[in-house]
């Protein structure tokens, strides 16, 4: 029996994650580890309620999630039983890091699992969280990865942890896991070596350089001239690439962005950009992805600065609360769809050739122009 089968949704989880993706986790780790095995019915809807002391509400949508994902179907009147296990299809397997609420792999997840079915193949999802971490069902990362080689898994898809400190040691204890299974892995959206190096691994992910690049155009077109960037280049490939990007636009009108404007993402380091505004040196901010940007965002609406009047904002990604924001955010769209759809192929001709040379696969995504610039 899972060691969390019992834990309800909200204890010793993310408190950002909603109820019912948690439970959704909870019951699809103990699928995956074989609690519940193919064709068995699940508990009743008041039974999982009772259980995991959570609304009836949120028991439908977490099981409507599993539906709509290929984990389980719902029959009326009989009840709701596992599709995990499907006779005849390659496992495969998909793993990253605890995802939150408006992180825009999830939407890239859910693609995945849609298009799976077209390449007939069940997937197998874990959480590569760190040590001292558990995921929704309770497992380490290690057991996370090693649960996939036991299930069968013929290949992975990997989302790698931060290149830093026991988060980069820990993308390459995975990758160990699988590479003595011979179980090939794809890359999405960032790389386990530090950029410009490239890993000998198959690569997909956004064109995070040409991202940049157009985000930096759009900005200068605006007038804009000071440059700040939020995000730490040397912990994400794809923050690497986009400042990159960035950097290229400007040079191309003899300005720079020296590492003295390149800032972290806390809370200190917004405050000392907000000082660079009021001061007249900054006059544009791009950040590395929307959450970032919203953050910064309070904090110079906080200072009772305008925006776009006295300062450009700009992210990545498209998530949605870009939209959403005060002043809505001007961004480059990932494109979720193609993201999906590409990984899987990549997969696929890697376990049907395996001495293919490795390849990356980088695609363009759509500059979203909002009332921040």
């Amino acid at each position: 029996m899972n060691p969390s089968a019992n834990t309800a949704p909200g204890e010793n989880s993310d408190i950002t994650m909603p109820k019912h993706a948690h439970l959704r986790n909870v019951l699809s780790g103990l699928i995956l580890d074989g609690t519940w095995t193919n064709g068995q019915k699940l508990p009743s809807e008041k039974q999982l309620t009772t259980k995991y002391g959570v609304s009836r509400t949120t028991v439908i949508r977490a099981l409507r999630d599993m539906e709509r994902d290929g984990i389980v179907s719902r029959r009326q009147g009989s009840g709701t039983y596992v599709r995990n296990d499907r006779s005849g299809q390659t496992a495969v397997g998909f793993l990253g890091p605890g995802l939150i609420p408006n992180d825009i792999f999830l939407s890239v997840q859910r693609h995945i699992f849609r298009q799976s079915s077209r390449f007939h193949w069940k997937l197998l999802f874990g959480e590569a969280l760190l040590p001292g971490e558990s995921d929704a069902a309770g497992h380490a990362p290690v057991d996370a990865a090693k649960m996939l080689v036991e299930s069968g898994a013929q290949g992975v898809i990997l989302i790698p942890h931060q290149l830093h400190g026991q988060a980069e040691q820990y993308n390459k204890t995975m990758l160990n896991v699988f590479q003595r299974a011979k179980i090939p892995v794809v890359l999405l959206d960032r790389d386990i070596a530090a950029a410009p190096d490239r890993s000998p691994l198959d690569l997909v992910s956004l064109d995070n350089r040409r991202a940049g690049y157009e985000l930096g155009r759009h900005l200068l077109d605006r007038g804009r001239c000071q440059f700040a960037f939020v995000g730490e280049p040397h912990m994400y490939t794809s923050t690497y690439w986009r400042l990159a990007g960035l950097r290229q636009a400007l040079a191309l009108e003899a300005l720079s962005l020296p590492e003295n404007q390149v800032f972290g993402s806390s809370e200190i380091h917004y405050q000392s950009i907000v000082q660079q505004i009021e001061a007249g040196k900054v006059d544009a901010v791009v950040c590395k992805s929307d959450q970032n940007a919203a953050l910064m965002m309070r904090e110079i609406l906080s200072a009772g600065l305008r925006i776009p009047d006295q300062v450009s904002l700009a992210g990545f990604d498209d998530q949605p609360v870009a939209r959403l924001l005060t002043v809505p955010l001007t961004t480059v769209a990932q494109p979720v769809q193609g993201l999906a759809i590409r990984v899987l192929s990549t997969l696929r001709d890697r376990i049907i050739f395996p001495a293919l040379p490795p390849t990356t696969v980088r695609l363009q995504g759509e500059l979203v122009i909002r009332a921040s610039t």
